[in-house]
């Protein structure tokens, strides 16, 4: 082994050594906050801890987060030197058995969306989980080369990015004004303002993965395989 990866190998092992330190000193059983977030539950305007903490008590994060997924589909367009959808790569058109499957499944995979974001306010779902459904429905529309939404031209796609981020400023923006702290949710409504920002948030989040995943490949080819001749019949043509 040569000299100079010594140096390299000791400040490894010193690492490691002060992160196994590190976890020793934690407690075995931690507190956490999830008495806490229980506690101010009734207050939220949903019933799930998870929603009422990315939604209410954290909602400045999750805000960050949705500006992190635009940024980031931002710079895929960016890369692939791209203004909007149709001036993406285009794929090569579907076969009518794909085309047919893509045109029932997006139907339910909106529905499916729908259902869970409402199902945020009460059990595991929301705005991300939606979200993540909506973006594959429109990857399927990208993929399989129908034209749903090549029609998008660039104002209309960074509207549609930028829904999210600005609903939460806007709302942000208008609590500030009335006194309030930034992203606070007013006593009453409170349900009503976070399914609102969730819808828009959903739609957001699923535009940006989408794009994140198109934006950043090339396009399919589908080549034509043809077989070749049988043995037996290329020997009786020589």
């Amino acid at each position: 082994m040569s000299w100079a990866r010594w140096p390299k190998l000791a400040l490894a092992a010193g690492v490691g050594a002060a992160l196994l330190a590190a976890m020793a000193e934690l407690p075995v059983e931690a507190a956490g906050l999830r008495d806490e977030v229980l506690r101010h539950l009734a207050a939220s305007g949903v019933e799930h801890p998870v929603t009422a903490v990315l939604m209410n008590f954290r909602g400045y994060d999750t805000w960050l987060e949705v500006v992190v997924l635009l940024l980031a589909a931002l710079a895929a367009l960016a890369l692939g030197r791209s203004r909007d959808l149709r001036a993406l790569p285009r794929e090569a058109p579907a076969s009518a058995p794909l085309a047919l499957t893509v045109r029932l499944l997006v139907p339910v995979m909106i529905i499916v969306g729908g259902y869970l974001l409402w199902l945020g306010k009460a059990a595991p779902g929301g705005a991300f989980q939606a979200g993540v459904v909506l973006g594959a429905a429109g990857l399927l529309l990208q993929l399989s080369g129908l034209t749903a939404l090549r029609g998008l031209n660039r104002a209309a796609l960074y509207a549609w990015l930028l829904l999210g981020p600005a609903a939460f400023a806007l709302f942000g923006t208008l609590r500030l004004a009335q006194g309030a702290a930034l992203l606070s949710f007013p006593a009453q409504g409170t349900a009503t303002f976070i399914l609102l920002l969730e819808t828009l948030l959903a739609f957001s989040v699923g535009g940006t993965l989408m794009l994140l995943v198109v934006a950043a490949r090339p396009p399919i080819k589908r080549v034509l395989v043809v077989r070749a001749p049988r043995r037996a019949e290329a020997e009786g043509e020589a």
